[in-house]
């Protein structure tokens, strides 16, 4: 019923607000790659806050020291920020984004007789970017209605090629 009953897809993501009362900063590091977040108070006055985060791929982290995984190097990484300003009257805007870029490079093999794979016959590369930025504003009109309005823009650029690797040719 908030969509209006749609037939049609939803996504509906939301970043939560930055802690408004104290910064807090966290480091993480697992298999999936490195973390990177800050959050706090931009006014303890106003109750305004901020909330940033910031990924590394572990397989970019791998890759940056000669490691391929079967041919492939793998990396991504993302920043995502949400602001958050409540006022007194006019309600509360939120400023969000988020970007990410991601590449697969995948170099096929030089010697025809070791090929498996289709794929290997192919130098592969994939890069693919992507941004959205945008602004909410909510207010609560009384304690059954609130108004909620969001302006975002968002872009996404993804392209693969991919190069034949001739064969060797030998004789006899």
């Amino acid at each position: 019923a908030n969509y209006g009953n749609s037939l049609s897809g939803v996504f509906d993501m939301n970043l939560r607000a930055g802690n408004d009362e104290h910064a807090e900063y966290t480091l993480q590091a697992g298999l999936i790659g490195v973390d990177l977040s800050a959050e706090g108070p931009i006014s303890r006055k106003s109750g305004s806050s901020y909330l940033v985060n910031y990924r590394y791929s572990f397989t970019g982290l791998l890759g940056a020291l000669g490691v391929t995984f079967g041919g492939e190097d793998i990396r991504y990484q993302d920043l995502a920020f949400n602001l958050r300003f409540p006022t007194e009257k006019a309600g509360t805007f939120t400023v969000f984004g988020m970007g990410g870029r991601s590449s697969n490079v995948f170099t096929g093999l030089r010697d025809d007789s070791t090929r498996i794979e289709n794929k290997e016959r192919f130098d592969i590369d994939f890069t693919s970017d992507m941004g959205a930025i945008g602004v909410t504003h909510e207010k609560v009109l009384n304690q059954k209605t609130f108004w909620r309005s969001v302006v975002a823009f968002s872009g996404i650029d993804s392209r693969r090629s991919g190069r034949f690797i001739q064969d060797s040719l030998t004789t006899i």
